[in-house]
């Protein structure tokens, strides 16, 4: 049995980002709209639900190359996002309606965190996309470590020398535009500050 070569570009990994958000919106409006009385046949809800096919649709086969290619995948502050999520999910359906509907309160203060949060992701969506396939590209155990930093703002040194001088520097540029200031020296990463240059 041969083993498949499974080719992600940049594009396809912002292209997975873009679909997934596209889909999570037109789901979330169709079923805020429904809870609201609007009815399955009426015309805006079937629109809604012929566009969540047509994006669902674009998004199986990438979704299916990404799972097969068992990536490192990136999410810039994941911790903080998963917090307010738990947060969030703690309300009930009827209080988060609410806290929507009125655009005020503790909960909705939560939601524009979390939405702050994954419109930032959303918006970083190539450097993303770049600095996943670069992790991708180093051993395992060392692109994870990587990750951490980033998802979950650990310090850590990485060892990154099997990468080229150019990659390390394309890692340590990609890694601040995301908000997150790292080093090398040596080939050697680490949050800035822990090293010198």
């Amino acid at each position: 049995m041969t083993e498949e070569t499974i080719t992600i570009s940049a594009k396809d990994l912002v292209d997975y980002t873009v679909y997934g958000r596209k889909r999570n919106e037109l789901q979330f409006k169709m079923d805020f709209l429904l809870r609201h009385g609007a009815k399955e046949e009426d015309v805006h809800i079937r629109a809604l639900k012929n566009a969540i096919d047509d994006v669902t649709e674009r998004l199986i086969p990438i979704s299916e190359k990404v799972d097969r290619a068992d990536l490192i995948t990136v999410i810039p502050n994941r911790k903080e996002i998963e917090a307010r999520a738990k947060k969030v999910n703690g309300y009930n359906r009827k209080e988060l309606d609410e806290a929507i509907t009125k655009k005020s309160g503790a909960t909705y203060g939560l939601l524009r965190e979390r939405a702050a949060l994954t419109k930032k992701n959303f918006e970083n969506r190539e450097e993303i996309a770049m600095l996943t396939i670069l992790l991708n590209g180093i051993p395992r155990n060392d692109a994870i470590r990587i990750r951490d930093i980033v998802e979950n703002g650990e310090e850590a040194d990485v060892d990154v020398s099997v990468l080229q001088r150019k990659k390390q520097q394309e890692l340590v540029t990609l890694a601040n535009r995301l908000g997150f200031p790292l080093c090398i020296e040596n080939g050697t990463l680490a949050v800035e500050g822990k090293k010198k240059l």
